[in-house]
């Protein structure tokens, strides 16, 4: 069964390459002579430093496939003949998938057709099955590494931790080569900006940029405030001195890593953003191991968060603040024109506007959009009383679609950003993913307290005087 999930994963994962190859579905008639002429003739272009992000995100595109496919060919049986078998069949659907894909975007302009999106999609693959090699062969050698060294685990994740910021980082990866190149990056007005809060926006996507950078800084700072001893973890001073130095490390160093980075800003901003995010994470483990530490309101928060009903206003709450926020900064559309202009946008392909806009900065707009909904599932999960049911998933779709349907429906009249069908998908599925992983660690948490409290009836037991002749 295992194998076959594998199997299912690397088609939804093909369906989804195949959708993204072909938006935004402007297709245009073409005779199958001619489109063998020019497929014949496709150029193989001289990518320059500016265009170098997107051959990469060609070849990113393609890692999942060869990722699965080896996954898939390890899980579908015990005879390593079998293994071969799925997993070259499925490389092989791939690299046929990415010929057959370039092939049919000569029926869909404006998308281009070059031997560098080829060549980008068969290392893609190939990248994807040397991961799934190491992931298989690998992954057993790591557990045994964490079971035999369980004192280190703090340490190890924090290390992994710090190397994910980092990689995150330095994508989309387009490094300059060349002293030329680093002229033509530093040369731009926008790549380095010194001073603090100078580059700081209001608006929907700024705000959300700001807020994640601090927020993917806590869980460092948790992670460093963790290795401490527990007495002087508890202590709220030492705590923030700590956080802040590691966060304010780690984030200059990928700053000083993305000046090397064509298409990304360094910015000073950020360096202060990482130190508070990771300041606020140090805090955050020193309340939850020393009550005695917290504020009033953290605590009454933490008191109040037993009751479902207490979750159930959260989440009614939390959709109105995340309406706000992507609202911002609320300029009133005043043209019937306009309108209309804004009802063809949202009546687009979904993705189809990602097209026309650099593939890295699309799938972070994705990450953020995404982000902002996740709480929102959380909520609705923590305000469910029994535990869910096979068909639960429902709740939080239904509701997620609904609050961003209302979101985008009114950005139709409401400016300055333009309402997107793919947006309310994203707010469907992200509030869905909140759920799931809610639940999940719910159902985590009850295994878990009732094999303590099976263990301690056990060990009470065997404590009473005549237990055992019993």
């Amino acid at each position: 069964m295992i194998g076959y999930k594998w199997i299912g994963v690397w088609a939804g994962c093909a369906a989804l390459v195949a959708y993204g190859s072909l938006v935004p579905l402007n297709f245009q008639p073409l005779s199958l002579d001619e489109a063998l002429v020019r497929f014949r003739q496709i150029p193989d272009l001289n990518l320059s430093v500016g265009n170098r992000a997107d051959w990469l995100a060609n070849l990113f595109l393609y890692t999942p496939l060869g990722f699965c496919a080896v996954l898939a060919g390890s899980a579908a049986s015990r005879s390593t003949a079998v293994k071969l078998i799925v997993a070259l069949a499925l490389f092989s659907a791939t690299i046929l998938l990415a010929v057959g894909l370039e092939f049919t975007q000569l029926w869909f302009p404006p998308r281009t057709v070059s031997q560098n999106d080829v060549r980008a999609e068969v290392i893609g693959a190939v990248s994807g099955v040397l991961m799934g090699v190491a992931w298989v062969v690998g992954l057993p050698k790591v557990r045994r590494f964490a079971s035999h060294h369980r004192l280190q685990r703090k340490g190890i994740a924090l290390a992994l931790y710090t190397a994910a910021l980092l990689i995150y980082g330095a994508a989309p990866f387009d490094f300059v080569t060349t002293r030329h190149e680093l002229q033509m990056k530093l040369a731009k007005p926008e790549s380095v900006v010194w001073m603090p809060f100078v580059d700081f926006e209001l608006g929907a996507v700024p705000i959300l940029k700001r807020f994640l950078q601090v927020a993917s800084f806590a869980p460092l700072g948790w992670l460093a405030a963790s290795r401490r001893r527990q007495v002087a973890a508890t202590r709220i001073a030492p705590a923030i001195a700590g956080g802040s130095a590691i966060g304010f490390g780690v984030s200059f160093a990928i700053e000083v890593l993305q000046v090397f980075v064509y298409s990304r800003t360094s910015s000073t901003t950020a360096i202060l953003a990482g130190g508070v995010g990771a300041a606020l994470g140090a805090v955050s483990y020193s309340w939850a191991i020393s009550p005695s530490s917290r504020p009033p309101l953290v605590s009454w928060i933490i008191d109040q968060a037993v009751r479902p009903e207490f979750w159930l206003r959260a989440a009614i709450a939390y959709s109105a603040i995340a309406l706000a926020v992507l609202l911002a900064p609320y300029q009133i559309v005043e043209t019937s024109s306009e309108v209309a202009r804004r009802w063809s946008a949202f009546s687009q392909p979904p993705f189809a506007a990602m097209y026309y806009g650099p593939e890295f900065q699309s799938f972070v707009n994705l990450i953020l959009k995404a982000c902002v909904f996740l709480p929102l599932g959380v909520c609705l999960r923590a305000a469910r009383r029994r535990p869910t049911g096979r068909y639960s998933g429902a709740i939080p779709l239904v509701v997620g679609l609904a609050v961003g349907c209302i979101g985008e429906l009114a950005q139709v009249y409401v400016g300055p950003h333009l309402p997107d069908i793919t947006d309310v998908l994203i707010a469907g599925a992200a509030t869905v993913v909140g759920w799931k992983a809610t639940d999940r660690w719910l159902s985590r948490s009850r295994l878990s307290q009732a094999s303590d409290g099976g263990q301690a009836r056990i060990e009470t037991r065997e404590d009473r005087p005549g237990c055992l002749s019993a």
